[in-house]
């Protein structure tokens, strides 16, 4: 019992499914003493010629570039998602008055892809749908709207300097929570 394989090379003239003809083989069985004749039926064989060869490098190479352009528009994204949210708690930390720190949250909202608009409820309530948010946030958040929105002419922050460290603080450290797969309750 033995095995022998053989690798018969063609080139075929056209493209497409090529059909090959039987394959006779002879040999010698010293068991019986004769000479035996083997048939093998192939099966068809897919041609592809020059042009169909480039075609699909093109269509394989313009998919690739696809790709890349939309990993490259991912991470554009993602590091001025980065940057914007840096901006934001930079300003709110730097903030001199409420109207100061409305436009640091606005700017976490731009990051966010927020309307750049929103009432201070209305963030809240869209951050608390995606971050879990503490109540100090939300505290703090309504002490800010009443700053900000109140009647007091007062909107200088130096009296509640502690307030806008603090909104940095809870924004920063949900969003690294977020971030990391974490939740903050």
């Amino acid at each position: 019992n033995g095995r022998v394989d053989h690798t018969i090379p063609f080139k075929p003239l056209q493209n497409g499914f090529t059909d090959m003809p039987s394959l006779k083989i002879q040999y010698f069985d010293p068991a019986t003493g004769r000479l035996e004749t083997l048939l093998h039926n192939t099966k068809p064989a897919f041609s592809a010629g020059i042009i169909v060869r480039l075609l699909s490098a093109l269509f394989i190479t313009a998919f690739l570039l696809t790709l890349a352009m939309a990993l490259y528009r991912y991470l554009l994204g993602r590091i001025r998602y980065r940057k914007l949210h840096q901006q934001a708690i930079l300003s709110i930390r730097q903030a001199n008055t409420s109207a100061d720190v409305v436009t640091g949250l606005r700017l976490v909202g731009k990051a966010e892809g927020w309307p750049v608009n929103l009432s201070l409820t209305d963030w809240l309530a869209r951050w608390k749908k995606k971050n879990k948010s503490s109540l100090e946030l939300e505290q703090a958040i309504l002490s800010l709207a009443s700053l900000h929105y109140g009647k007091s002419k007062e909107k200088d922050l130096q009296k509640n300097r502690h307030m806008a460290n603090k909104l940095a603080d809870i924004v920063a450290t949900d969003r690294k929570s977020v971030v990391e797969g974490k939740s903050v309750d």
